[in-house]
Formats: structure tokens, sequence, C-alpha cells
């Protein structure tokens, strides 16, 4: 979807990141500009509070009730 409207994508298998902590995954959007899209923010919050130069971390929440969720076209 976000490749559909214009936005450049990297998704961790592609970038050689399968498997790689959440460190490396940060690392690699700050080398190459990128926003981190995650359903992780706990740890991408204490990652930033760490190191806040970067280009933001988007946290999508999942709720219990799934028709409360963001469909992946409202967040593009």
């Amino acid at each position: 979807m976000l490749v559909d409207v214009g936005y450049k994508v990297q998704i961790p298998a592609r970038a050689g990141l399968t498997g790689y902590d959440d460190l490396a995954h940060f690392r690699y959007a700050q080398e190459h500009g990128f926003t981190i899209v995650t359903k992780d923010a706990d740890d991408f919050e204490c990652l930033h509070q760490k190191h806040p130069h970067h280009n933001g971390v988007l946290a999508v929440c999942e709720e219990t009730d799934r028709s409360k969720n963001m469909q992946p076209v409202q967040l593009a």
C-alpha cells in the first residue's frame, strides 16, 4: 500500500535484516533515512530515547477488536 501511493519501502527481508534485533533495524533506518513502521512500540520508544536523531517511528497499535485497527490504506 505505501508503495502504491509513492513511498519508498524497505522490508527487513530485502535489507538482509531478518532475525536481527530491533537496534539493527533502527540503525539501518537511521543510516538510510527511513521512518520505521512497527507494532513494537515499547522497544522502539526505548531506542528513540537513547538515539533521538532519526526520521521517525510510526507505532501502529493493534486492538483485540480488529475492527478498530487502522487498515494499511489509512496509514498511507
